[in-house]
């Protein structure tokens, strides 16, 4: 063999206890930084998930807060009207704008609601839309009793739901192991 081969070979032999652990080092970089690349990138986006729902369930907690008082007061206005003039002002018109905003009020909760897991909600929400409107005396304090029934339950289920998505923005970002959530 020629000199200068095994002098070469003999040097890059004497450098292995180097390159060595540079190159598994280098290697462990890689994989850290991928790992880490991933990682992060799902935290982003768990993070940005959580932060959505949350805004989301701030908003329909304002939406329904604002919807149970506008339909309070509206129906309370009539049930007033009632019981101090003894009859229902049949014109609808002087009624038009607090209808539209609480139907709209109610349109928007059913929009950003899941028509399946909400359907309970939903469906009181309708009902309340309905504008079944007394005409007699009589008849105002078992309407006005129903929509306050209707209220309570609009509550409670609301209240149902919100914790259920509680439960969810807890479990996405790890803070809770999975359990099952009541019905």
């Amino acid at each position: 063999m020629d000199p200068e081969k095994a002098k070469l070979i003999s040097s890059l032999i004497d450098k292995i206890p180097i390159v060595i652990p540079i190159l598994f080092t280098s290697v462990i970089s890689i994989v850290t930084l991928i790992i880490g690349y991933k990682t992060g990138k799902r935290q982003n986006s768990l993070n940005l998930i959580t932060t959505k729902r949350i805004e989301w369930q701030e908003t329909i907690r304002d939406e329904i807060a604002e919807f149970l008082k506008d339909v309070y007061l509206f129906y309370f206005r009539i049930y007033t009207e009632i019981c101090n003039n003894n009859n229902f002002k049949n014109d609808i018109e002087s009624y038009f704008s607090v209808i539209s905003k609480v139907s709209a009020e109610g349109n928007k909760l059913i929009l950003r609601l899941n028509p399946i897991d909400d359907a309970k909600i939903i469906e009181i929400i309708k009902e309340l839309l309905n504008f079944d409107l007394p005409e007699k005396k009589d008849e105002i304090i078992a309407s006005f009793e129903k929509i306050k029934t209707l209220l309570a339950k609009l509550i409670d289920e609301s209240h149902t739901m919100l914790k259920k998505e509680w439960e969810k923005i807890k479990l996405e970002a790890g803070h809770k192991r999975r359990r099952k959530l009541p019905n």
